[in-house]
């Protein structure tokens, strides 16, 4: 069996973030016609409210371009502050 060195092995403290960008584009997804509608009323579910308040921020971090050079300390930082 191959010992592994700690460089290898995933660094779990990347996850959060991650997942927290994940939920928050999926609670967007899943109200976005009544959003888009006007029909949502803020107050009503504070997942969506924040959703909201941050879709605009996540967006533009998925769309950074092709020639953006930014490093993956940067970048998770970034991802963490959304």
């Amino acid at each position: 069996m191959r010992e592994y060195e700690t460089a290898e092995l995933p660094d779990r403290s990347q996850d959060r973030p991650k997942l927290r960008v994940r939920e928050l584009l999926a609670t967007y997804e899943r109200q976005r016609d009544l959003i888009l509608l006007g029909a949502y009323r803020a107050g009503s579910d504070r997942r969506v409210d924040e959703a909201i308040a941050r879709i605009d921020a996540v967006e533009a971090f998925l769309k950074q371009g092709t020639g953006d050079a930014v490093g993956f300390a940067d970048t998770l930082a970034r991802l963490g502050e959304l």
